[in-house]
């Protein structure tokens, strides 16, 4: 089998009930390349900062876009 995937470079939330306006870049923005190379991103930080309610919007991200791979069917609720 021969899957093609992607990277998840940046995500951007606009109006989201617990981040509101979001934007969080997932490489080195000094890395002109960032699409080239396996890369590895960390979240760290303080209990309640938010961290699970980032990594749930990012697993709903990939179940809609496994959705619509799998059925065309867009149905983006966040």
């Amino acid at each position: 089998m021969n899957e093609i995937g992607f990277k998840l470079l940046r995500l951007q939330l606009k109006g989201h009930p617990v981040f509101a306006d979001f934007d969080i870049n997932f490489y080195d923005q000094n890395d002109s390349t960032p699409d080239k190379e396996p890369y590895t991103s960390l979240l760290i930080g303080p209990n309640g900062t938010g961290k699970s309610n980032l990594l749930k919007i990012i697993i709903q991200l990939f179940n809609q876009i496994h959705i619509y791979k799998t059925s065309g069917k867009c149905a983006f609720t966040f």
